[in-house]
């Protein structure tokens, strides 16, 4: 989520040895806390500038220098509605960049192209590369390619609001809402070929706070939240001499060498035609639009006591994914020679996860993943002494395993390579994630020599920390209920329609590739972590 500097009152970051209230992570953690309103208006005005204007032309531009446009500009305005009772806050941020990017790679030159097959005639040599690519003369001693160079342009375009309201009933009771979008579009080439790369993402969070003082030690603080983080990411291609490469990718493999193209090295990528792009860790795709959102409801209580605060709390978070996968066609050719005598090495061809089904009685449309989580913990912050603070408590959370809303999803036994009934569970979650978390800080002073001048702290801590893991790995069976096929050899074009009817029905003679799990993959992940440091401030005049 990328809110506004504005907006930031404070933050805080736990690197380690974090309390109790911290976890659904085995990393650091952050708080931030949001401005709020008060009795007096302020605001403020800003504006970020960089320009090519103001730089040196880069050592791997041609005649002119890569364009650079960046704008980051905003502000932020607070104040009553009523004094004493109601206040506002609210802040815009926007962001423009339009940002020069260097290309060099290999494409088949013409004196190799003249000895393709009829087939991939329309694609050799013009959908390795757009009519912007400049040939660089004698850069390559192959004479079966060409090293182009494409100076092309990305552009990012953002814009972000925050709005908070706060009220005090009374007293002893107060309320906030708060509510933040960002909205932003990366477009970005991907190569000489003019394939290009286009995402575009609206995060939004908001929440509701009630603060309410029981007694004057006594503290309760409820919340509900709201996240979602909706994205898009597609892969744009040209259309070349009538076939359209947005659907497909054409993959020569490997690099070829080249000499006497400074900062190359000794060889160049070979440019790769199409509009797929890389999806997750194995797969590529035309696009991948994706949803998640969470709702959460929280509550603490905190109770101050003597040298002791205490603390404990609790959370249910509500998770929702839409998903769809969108998939295309890969054509591999282990190098040149074959790419230009049409003997392909293999074809990849992906359905999209919304078409009909040829796992689940050809359901269709977008998928829907529910998890929930279940969170609470306890812990005392005790001052023992104004010199040793003592800090210790229990978490426990439980990560519910993913599951999809109508059981449309394909689980593979990877030992004897049956498929599982839709309704299984995905994998395990252990219900016995009790978390002990215990720190001390202590800065001694009086008779402790050079040590004790109150300028030197030592801090240790132990803790169990466990995190859901990566969404990628657990989404997995849902991405698995399409077609996913791989055919050794063939020849250019392949149609999918084709490929999608011999998949449905011959069930028994596929070649399908599903993402799976092992029988022993449990969540959560789990950490056990110890730290020690010291502090010395230097001395000083």
């Amino acid at each position: 989520m990328q809110s506004s500097l504005e907006d930031v009152q404070e933050f805080r970051v736990e690197s380690n040895s974090y309390p109790a209230e911290y976890g659904t992570g085995t990393g650091g953690q952050i708080t931030v806390v949001s401005k709020s309103g008060s009795n007096q208006f302020h605001g403020s005005v800003f504006e970020y500038l960089r320009n090519d204007a103001l730089d040196a032309r880069n050592f791997f531009d041609l005649d002119k220098k890569s364009p650079l446009r960046q704008n980051q500009f905003g502000g932020s305005l607070g104040g009553p509605i009523k004094k004493n009772k109601l206040f506002f806050f609210g802040s815009f941020e926007a962001y423009r960049l339009r940002s020069g990017l260097n290309f060099i790679e290999a494409a088949p030159s013409a004196a190799a192209c003249s000895r393709a097959v009829a087939a991939v005639v329309p694609l050799c040599p013009d959908a390795f590369r757009t009519a912007d690519a400049v040939l660089l003369p004698g850069a390559s001693t192959n004479p079966d390619f060409d090293i182009l160079q494409l100076q092309s342009r990305a552009a990012v375009d953002e814009n972000a609001v925050g709005v908070r309201f706060d009220y005090r009933l009374n007293d002893r009771n107060s309320i906030f809402v708060r509510y933040y979008r960002d909205q932003g579009t990366v477009d970005s080439p991907e190569g000489v070929t003019g394939r290009r790369a286009h995402i575009r993402a609206v995060p939004q969070n908001a929440v509701l706070s009630w603060q309410s003082s029981l007694t004057s030690s006594l503290l309760n603080e409820a919340k509900v939240g709201f996240n979602e983080a909706l994205t898009r990411v597609n892969g744009l291609a040209p259309v070349v001499n009538g076939i359209d490469l947005s659907a497909l990718t054409l993959s020569l493999t490997g690099s070829v060498a080249n000499s006497g193209i400074a900062g190359q090295g000794a060889s160049t990528g070979i440019a790769t035609p199409g509009g797929l792009l890389r999806q997750n860790s194995a797969t590529n795709g035309r696009g991948a639009p994706y949803t998640p959102y969470t709702i959460s409801w929280i509550d603490n209580l905190t109770w101050s006591k003597g040298s002791h605060t205490i603390k404990t709390g609790g959370e249910f978070r509500r998770i929702r994914i839409w998903t769809d996968r969108e998939g295309g066609t890969t054509y591999t050719y282990s190098n040149l020679d074959a790419f230009l005598a049409n003997n392909l090495q293999q074809v990849q061809y992906l359905g999209d996860v919304s078409a009909p089904s040829p796992f689940n009685n050809g359901a269709t449309g977008w998928r829907l993943g529910k998890q929930y989580y279940l969170i609470g913990f306890v812990q005392d912050e005790w001052r023992i002494r104004p010199t040793v603070t003592l800090n210790y408590g229990l978490r426990y959370d439980y990560y519910k395993p993913l599951s999809e809303a109508r059981h449309l999803d394909v689980l593979l036994n990877i030992e004897n390579g049956t498929l599982r009934p839709p309704d299984s569970s995905f994998f395990h979650s252990r219900t016995t994630n009790f978390q002990p978390r215990v720190s001390l800080a202590w800065a001694p002073h009086g008779s402790f020599g050079p040590l004790g001048n109150n300028k030197t702290v030592f801090r240790g801590g132990f803790g169990i920390y466990v995190g859901p893991g990566q969404t990628e790995d657990q989404i997995q069976p849902i991405e698995s209920d399409r077609i996913s096929s791989t055919i050794t050899g063939g020849a250019f074009p392949v149609d999918p329609a084709v490929l999608t009817d011999n998949f449905i029905n011959n069930p028994l003679n596929r070649q399908f590739q599903p993402r799976a799990y092992a029988p022993e993959y449990t969540i959560p992940e789990r950490i056990y972590e110890y730290s020690f440091s010291i502090q010395q401030q230097l001395p000083s005049q």
